[in-house]
């Protein structure tokens, strides 16, 4: 709306926009103020907020899968194995995952074909489903770690059986390996709920995210191959860390694989985006919307049938009164008539406007027969007729 009579509709619409040059009353009515004219601004602002939903969705599912998976494999660590990650490490995963993140905001998000409808039944079942996968990796890595399915050497994993002292007794190994691999894991899921496609095909995050995640991992890598009395007692080697790496890529493949199909279960797979449907064009400020007309050369005999396409193809619109009382079709139509003989060429503009109560094909077809200059419609006016009914909405 655009006048102070819009100003209550603005009001309690639940999305009241003021196009460009409204009063202020119907600005200060509105949720959303256009200040540039025409309405191609609302096509990007609902572009812009579909981007928005997908970058807190993403968000939203690394943040609570990631939290499942680390309390879930500290649960196990504690109650069944009997062991233990150092607070350090759990610092740090909380550390390093917050700070890589903090791109998401900024990422090339696709805009959803359809109005998106957050649930959060959807949202618990994914985060559950992706947070029981990356427990499952990570309990896999450190129970088959030594074995030659990995194949970190068992002396280094198991540690000395026969230490006597009361420190980790060649356990500190292991916990540098189980917090790299939890990091790596956890620092590439973010690219997985980033899209409801394959990751591979999606279309590509943003460089900060890529190079916060990336950086992320090799900045604990490092922490993990460098001796030092924090993070890394007992160096990791370097073979172990490429171990580590490629047994998550492999499982970061596996699990945006699981994530399409929870997503097909759920259907709720990508169908499309936004960005893919160009917008109409506006017209300029100030031109002319052309109208729908033709030009079309007949004979006498040819009347019938030219006057039916004409039916056709002009621009006629149609209202009715749902009580069959006062139902009426209003139709407006210009065009050129052009009447073709061996001796002269005349030119004739005869319009059409009329109103029909009711509105029924013989009515139509009368008026069609009177355009054409007979007294009494035909077979082929009353079929003109009938085509216009049948394709117009009334």
């Amino acid at each position: 709306g655009d006048g102070v009579n819009d100003a209550p509709a603005l009001s309690q619409a639940q999305v009241g926009i003021a196009v460009h040059g409204a009063t202020d009353a119907a600005k200060n009515a509105a949720d959303i103020v256009l200040t540039t004219p025409g309405l191609g601004a609302i096509y990007s602002a609902v572009v812009e907020s579909r981007k928005i939903f997908q970058r807190l969705r993403a968000y939203v599912l690394y943040r609570l899968a990631a939290t499942i998976q680390i309390v879930f494999v500290l649960a196990v660590l504690i109650f069944v194995d009997n062991t233990f990650l150092k607070s350090i490490y759990v610092i740090l995963l909380a550390l390093f995952n917050d700070i890589s993140m903090t791109p998401i905001a900024s990422d090339n998000a696709r805009p959803s074909l359809k109005p998106d409808v957050p649930t959060l039944s959807s949202l618990l079942i994914m985060s559950f489903w992706l947070g029981g996968i990356l427990s499952a990796q990570t309990l896999l890595f450190y129970y088959t770690a030594s074995s030659d399915y990995i194949g970190i050497p068992s002396d280094k994993w198991d540690g000395d059986d026969d230490c006597s002292t009361d420190d980790a007794c060649g356990q500190d190994y292991k916990q540098c390996c189980l917090w790299l691999q939890i990091s790596v894991a956890v620092e590439f899921l973010v690219l997985s709920c980033r899209t409801k496609g394959f990751v591979l095909t999606a279309q590509p995050a943003s460089m900060p995210l890529l190079v916060a995640v990336f950086g992320a991992n090799i900045i604990c890598s490092i922490m993990a191959l460098w001796k030092n009395d924090l993070t890394a007692p007992d160096p990791v080697s370097w073979a172990d860390v490429g171990r580590i790496w490629l047994y998550n890529i492999i499982w970061f493949i596996v699990t945006d694989l699981l994530k399409l199909l929870a997503l097909w279960g759920l259907d709720d797979l990508e169908s499309g985006s936004l960005e893919d449907v160009a917008p109409a064009e506006e017209p300029e400020e100030g031109s002319i919307i052309p109208t729908h007309s033709i030009t079309v050369d007949i004979s006498p005999a040819e009347r019938n049938s030219a006057a039916a396409h004409l039916i056709r193809t002009s621009n006629i619109r149609a209202s009715a009164n749902p009580s069959g009382r006062n139902s009426q079709m209003r139709g407006s139509a210009a065009f050129d008539l052009r009447e073709s003989s061996m001796s002269q060429r005349g030119s004739v503009r005869p319009s059409l406007s009329t109103t029909l109560r009711p509105s029924n094909p013989a009515n139509i077809a009368q008026i069609l027969a009177a355009q054409n200059g007979s007294a009494a419609f035909g077979p082929g006016h009353l079929a003109a007729a009938t085509a216009l009914t049948e394709t117009t909405d009334i």
